[in-house]
């Protein structure tokens, strides 16, 4: 089976949180584009924790306590998310290495785990 955006939005999984809470992972890593006007800011992977905060000493509000690698230009972009993931294994010992439908990337194993979920339904 392949996982779609239909397919997902038929099991009512509209976003990658969802995805998290519905396979019981701790963590993924979101990826944000950059955003224009009032309070435009830099696109960024950032680790997202479920339920708890991956960054206990960010300063920056807008990040709220998610640990965030901010791409300043686009051939960063590879380089950052082999960043965060590093920083995920060293600090969680946890390997992050499967993609969703939206570009986010998941503790490996995330996927079957929602294969089955969506099959026993």
């Amino acid at each position: 089976m392949k996982l779609t955006k239909k397919l997902l939005n038929e099991n009512k999984i509209f976003n990658p949180h969802d995805i998290a809470r519905v396979t019981g992972e701790k963590l993924y890593i979101n990826f944000r584009p950059n955003s224009y006007g009032r309070m435009s800011e830099t696109s960024h992977w950032q680790v997202i924790g479920m339920d708890f905060k991956t960054d206990l000493d960010s300063i920056a509000w807008y990040n709220y306590g998610q640990k965030t690698f901010v791409i300043f230009d686009r051939a960063d972009k590879e380089a950052k998310l082999a960043e965060a993931k590093a920083w995920v294994k060293q600090r969680y010992s946890l390997d992050i290495t499967e993609r969703d439908v939206w570009g986010n990337w998941h503790v490996t194993g995330t996927m079957d785990k929602l294969k089955e979920i969506i099959k026993e339904n």
